[in-house]
């Protein structure tokens, strides 16, 4: 089971949260798709290999795990890619970005339109859907 994690990855501790979810899918028994690992951002490809990459790993991932805290362009696209697939999404957004962070209209309506069985808002309630995942191969 393949899954690629978007998310923001510019900043210190945008890459923690990222690796924490990472090893969490990984100890899980997925195989996952991290841009920060896979298309470092001192990475010599050019902005068109990087989005092709990312559009590759998307198409071959069977769930998407989003990270919207403090969530840009890049998440949005590879979640509209995601949609039009018909792959399953999982959301993840702590309590702080859901009570203080406005991602604006189209990023929340992302949001919005993911069910809420699939959002979670910690680590740990992410581990138990992804077993549930796994156990069941659909939520």
């Amino acid at each position: 089971m393949k899954i690629f994690i978007c998310s923001k990855i510019n900043d210190a501790d945008h890459r923690r949260l990222n690796d924490e979810i990472y090893n969490s899918c990984r100890e899980l028994g997925f195989s996952a798709f991290l841009p920060q690992n896979e298309l470092p951002l001192d990475t010599k490809l050019s902005p068109l290999q990087i989005l092709e990459a990312n559009e590759r790993a998307v198409d071959d991932a069977d769930i998407i795990l989003a990270v919207f805290d403090h969530a840009e362009t890049g998440v949005g696209m590879e979640l509209e890619r995601a949609h039009l697939l018909k792959k399953y999404i999982i959301a993840f957004r702590s309590e702080e970005s859901i009570a203080e962070e406005d991602l604006g209209k189209m990023l929340e309506g992302v949001w919005e339109r993911i069910p809420g069985k699939h959002k979670v808002h910690n680590i740990q309630r992410l581990k138990e859907i992804l077993k549930k995942y796994f156990k069941n191969r659909r939520f």
